[in-house]
């Protein structure tokens, strides 16, 4: 059984991502809706697998900046 706080803590990072990607689809037509909801049905369904992702992906942000790894482009968030 999983500490509520640890499963408390997936949801918002999962939710978190979801708001992220959602922002993404609307800015990058290359990512379609399709790929949003499996983005998505695939945090929803297996949470510990996507919570390990994006405890990867967390160390590409600093601060509101995020830089994709081994690229110069430095992107800025609205909420980091």
């Amino acid at each position: 059984m999983f500490p509520e706080n640890r499963i408390v803590r997936v949801v918002l990072l999962a939710v978190s991502l979801w708001s992220m990607l959602a922002d993404l689809a609307y800015a990058s037509p290359g990512i379609s809706d399709k790929e949003v909801m499996e983005e998505m049905n695939l945090a929803r369904t297996e949470p510990l697998l996507y919570a390990g992702y994006l405890k990867e992906f967390r160390k590409n942000f600093e601060g509101k900046f995020y830089r994709l790894p081994g690229m110069v482009i430095v992107i800025e968030t609205n909420e980091g």
